[in-house]
Parts: C-alpha cells; sequence; structure tokens
C-alpha cells in the first residue's frame, strides 16, 4: 500500500490527507514524479473572489448565442438561471464593470452576488494558484447533478480571460463532475456556479498538478504525426460496378473515404470492409500513466461499431512537450478525483496531429470507456486536446482523427460511412459527444467540421 497527501483547503485552513491505495508500492522516484490531487470544499461565494476584476461578467455561456440584444437574452433565460428583479444596465458586458439592479435579498443574496446581466452567482471560488510551471488541470466534483451552469476563467500575465464553460460529464462511473480543464502557461483560475438550483453539498474543486518529467520531450519526439490515411486496393464484390460516385472506374470503389471536414466525400462500403493500417499511436507507458492507481482491467465489448469525437476542454496554446503531462493530468483528475476505473477515453489526439492511447485494455480491442454515458458499449471514444467550438483543429489533427476511426472501425468491418445500432438506437458510425449527450462537445467548430448535420443520429428504427 502506498499513500499520497492529499491537501484540502477548507474555510481559509488547510488540512493534510493521506488516499491509500492498495496496489503496491510505488519506486520513491515514481511518488516524486506522480501527479499530485489537491482539493477544496466549494460551498458559497466566497467575497475576495467576488472583488476580482471581472469575477461577476456576463458570459456567453449562460444563454444562446442567437444574435438576439442582451435584453431579448436575459428575458429568454430559463427561470433557474434569471434571479428575481435583476435588471440590465447598459454596458454590462464589460468585464469588471459595476451594473445596476434591483436590489434582492433572501435566498438569493445581495446585487453583487449576480453576473452584469442578471445571473444569480451560487457558487464562487477565490483566484486559485496554479502549479508554478503554468499548468495545471482543474475541474469539480459533485454529490449530485444540478440545473446549474460551471464556468471557469483563467489569469495570464496580468490579464484574466472571459468566462468559458466547464461542462458536466456524464460519466457511469464515481461521481459526478464537470470536464477537467487543463490550463497551460496560466497563474491562476477562477470557477463559478451560475443558477438557483445548485445544491452545494459535496461539491469540490479539483486541481492536479500533473509533474512535468525529463522523458516528457522524448515520448513527443519519436510520436511523429499521423499522415493522412491513404485508401487501401479492395477486392471488388460480384455485384458491384466497380465505379466511385463520379462515375469513373478503379479497385478503390469499396474501400473506406471518410474524411473529417468533407462527410460527402464518403463513398458506399460492402459488406465487407478491409481492415486499415494501424496509425502509430504513443502508449501508456510513453506518457506515464500511473498504473498503480484505478483498473487496468475494464471491460471489453463484442466490437465497437461507432466512433465517438469529443474534444477535452482547456487552452489551444499547449506545446507540443506539455501532451504527456497534460495526459497524465486528466488521467488523476479522472481515476483520483471522481474515482473511475481510469481515464475516459479510449484514445487522445493533440493538435500536433499526435496520437495516444488512454484507456487500458489494448486499443485493438472494443474496450468500454467512459466518455458517453449511455453509449460507452460498443463504441470508441477519441478526445483532441483542446477547445474548438469557434475554430476547428488542425488539418494534421483532423488526418490523425480520421486515420484512427478508420482503423477502428475496419476491425468490426464497419464503415464510417454507415448507420449502426448502440444502446438500442439507430445512429451514424461517426458521431460527436453531442449526438449522444447534453453538450456542446466536441464544439461548434469541430463538429462542422466532422460533417455537422450528417453525423446527427437518427432515433427511428430504420435509421
Amino acid at each position: 500500500m502506498h499513500a499520497r497527501p492529499l491537501v484540502a483547503a477548507v474555510a481559509g485552513t488547510a488540512a493534510l490527507f493521506i488516499l491509500s491505495t492498495a496496489h503496491g508500492a510505488p519506486s520513491i522516484a515514481a511518488v516524486d514524479e506522480a501527479p499530485e490531487l489537491t482539493e477544496s470544499e466549494l460551498a458559497d461565494v466566497d467575497q475576495a473572489g467576488l472583488e476580482l476584476p471581472g469575477a461577476r461578467a456576463s458570459s456567453a455561456t449562460t444563454f444562446e448565442a442567437n444574435g438576439s440584444s442582451l435584453t431579448d437574452r436575459v428575458s429568454n433565460l430559463p427561470s433557474l438561471l434569471r434571479a428575481p428583479g435583476a435588471q440590465t444596465a447598459p454596458g454590462a458586458q464589460t468585464q469588471g464593470s459595476s451594473a445596476t439592479a434591483t436590489n434582492m435579498s433572501g435566498a438569493y443574496g445581495s446585487v453583487s452576488q449576480t453576473t452584469e446581466d442578471g445571473i444569480t452567482i451560487a457558487g464562487l471560488t477565490d483566484s486559485i494558484d496554479m502549479p508554478d510551471d503554468g499548468l495545471g488541470i482543474v475541474g469539480l466534483v459533485y454529490d449530485e447533478h444540478s440545473d446549474v451552469r460551471f464556468e471557469i476563467r483563467t489569469k495570464q500575465d496580468g490579464q484574466w480571460s472571459n468566462w468559458s464553460e466547464l461542462q458536466s460529464d456524464e460519466g457511469e462511473e464515481g461521481s459526478p463532475g464537470t470536464d477537467p480543464y487543463y490550463v497551460a502557461g496560466a497563474q491562476s483560475a477562477q470557477v463559478r456556479i451560475l443558477g438557483d438550483g445548485w445544491e452545494p453539498e459535496g461539491t469540490r474543486v479539483l486541481l492536479v498538478d500533473p509533474e512535468r518529467r525529463d522523458s516528457d520531450a522524448e515520448a513527443v519526439q519519436d510520436n511523429v504525426p499521423v499522415a493522412p490515411q491513404q485508401p487501401a486496393e479492395q477486392q471488388e464484390s460480384d455485384d458491384s460496378p466497380g465505379l466511385l460516385d463520379d462515375g469513373s472506374a478503379g479497385t478503390a470503389a469499396r474501400q473506406m473515404t471518410y474524411v473529417p471536414g468533407d462527410a460527402t466525400a464518403a463513398q458506399p462500403m460492402s459488406e465487407s470492409v478491409k481492415k486499415t493500417d494501424k496509425p502509430k499511436i504513443r502508449s501508456r507507458d510513453d506518457w506515464g500513466a500511473d498504473e498503480s492507481i484505478g483498473s487496468t482491467d475494464p471491460a471489453i465489448a463484442d466490437e465497437a461499431t461507432a466512433a465517438v469525437v469529443h474534444h477535452t476542454a482547456g487552452a489551444n496554446d499547449y506545446d507540443a512537450e506539455d501532451v504527456p503531462a497534460i495526459l497524465r493530468g486528466i488521467h488523476t483528475f479522472h481515476v483520483e478525483g471522481q474515482g473511475w476505473d481510469d481515464v475516459g477515453y479510449n484514445m487522445f489526439a493533440d493538435k500536433y496531429g499526435r496520437l495516444w492511447e488512454g484507456r487500458a485494455g489494448g486499443l485493438s480491442k472494443a474496450v468500454v470507456g467512459a466518455h458517453a454515458g449511455g453509449y460507452n458499449t460498443g463504441t470508441f471514444g477519441i478526445s483532441v486536446l483542446g477547445t474548438y467550438e469557434s475554430k476547428a483543429p488542425p488539418q494534421k489533427t483532423l488526418d490523425a482523427v480520421s486515420g484512427a476511426i478508420a482503423w477502428k472501425l475496419s476491425l468490426s468491418g464497419t464503415s464510417a460511412d454507415a448507420k449502426t445500432t448502440v444502446a438500442g438506437e439507430r445512429m451514424r458510425t461517426v458521431i460527436g459527444h453531442r449526438d449522444v449527450g447534453t453538450t456542446s462537445c466536441p464544439g461548434d467548430a469541430f463538429y462542422s467540421a466532422l460533417g455537422g448535420r450528417a453525423l446527427h443520429r437518427r432515433r427511428d428504427a430504420g435509421g
């Protein structure tokens, strides 16, 4: 048994706890390099945090960004987010400005505990110090789901960023919580909870310091970006005319040609799909997964016939050498923070076009992940490091995702431009997380690059 210290800051005090796991004692070096997880209770609005510049600033994540006026957007907000008597003040979207509103009392607190566009601030942290090297993972866990919004912002070079949504994770394991949000190059972070339906009991803010290692640079250097998938020739079926959609002849008429960003380019497939070459994928050992925590013996499905595409959450300005540490941080957040068996995704891709193994069990197997609640069995979850609401990942990343999906689905003889049945529902074989969950993942821009509406699941029996 080994013990790992966990510092929990509660009501301005710090207490030292010991987390013990019965997985054998690691080496001294492993303990020194292991990610450090700290947690603090979040049960109210921190007054010092409320006084930080922009703490009460409005956010695009509290309403639909549909081009309507601010007043219209506030009036259309669900009642659980709109504080009674709140009035929108001119210039309410200016960070750090003071807004005028009708005074409130009782359960909703004073006007200072609302955003500048009148949304109740139910919970707010003070400034959270990031690790000295500026790389950390932040998120929340809680006892039960609530109808509220979680948001996060970071401070870099003395300037606070805008507030961004910190989406809830619909995992099937452990405690409910938000996605882990990684921070690269920032000095501080702040988290807030918006809405009137929040039950604070059991809400904790988690901070993971993934601890950089000298081996991270080597792991990145040896992991070359994935080349664009090249179609492999395949024997035509006897009843096949051997023609592509444009009418041209060729032996490649029945091959997988799915390319993210151009779903209409995918060609029809025969019932027999030829296996695609496996792309280069760095192992868990390469990014430094701590196999002494969680489990490496996952459930295995008969086959995986659908791919669910995700983005993680966090800054897009990470360096290549940050990636192994980020993966260690997400792994620690999922296992030690939320109590999952292992990291949720089956595979990761980074913005540099590199692929990394996720959940243990063997990439060639249909490992059941924890990436899409209710749809984990029979699917393959791949997540791109970054946030892609306004801009899609680079083409080299799309190529990597395409190559990984083409290979993985070919193992079960599945076309990337077909339909399948998962959890009793008919759906496309390549979908975004939002198609099977209440989330915007993998981001509007990324989702559009995947073919957008063409990938929506179909609930009717005929598909």
